[in-house]
């Protein structure tokens, strides 16, 4: 089954910092990360199990030239990506607070 995939605002803001940053630190770098992302998903797409669960239904693949974990969740026929994180940045701001389920 091919799934489409939606990206949340917070995974949009992500994406776009990132580009933003890796274009300041050396032209045609942001383009790498992109085609990484792009590569990533693309497995994703074709395997949506093959991450493992962080939490509930959420799964976290691992960009492999990049500091970077894409996070998402699997629905029928749908890949929401909730954030693409930069994993330099503290673990707690992983997930937020909308995601996080209620004690």
């Amino acid at each position: 089954m091919s799934r489409y995939v939606l990206f949340s605002s917070e995974a949009d803001e992500d994406i776009t910092a990132s580009v933003e940053y890796y274009h300041g630190r050396s032209p045609g770098l942001e383009e790498r990360f992109l085609a990484e992302v792009q590569g990533t998903l693309l497995f994703i797409r074709r395997h949506p199990g093959g991450f493992p669960r962080i939490r509930g239904q959420l799964r976290q693949a691992p960009l492999e030239r990049f500091p970077y974990v894409i996070i998402y969740s699997v629905r029928q026929e749908m890949i929401e990506v909730v954030r693409v994180f930069n994993t330099k940045q503290h673990p707690a701001k992983k997930v937020g607070p909308h995601r996080r389920k209620s004690r």
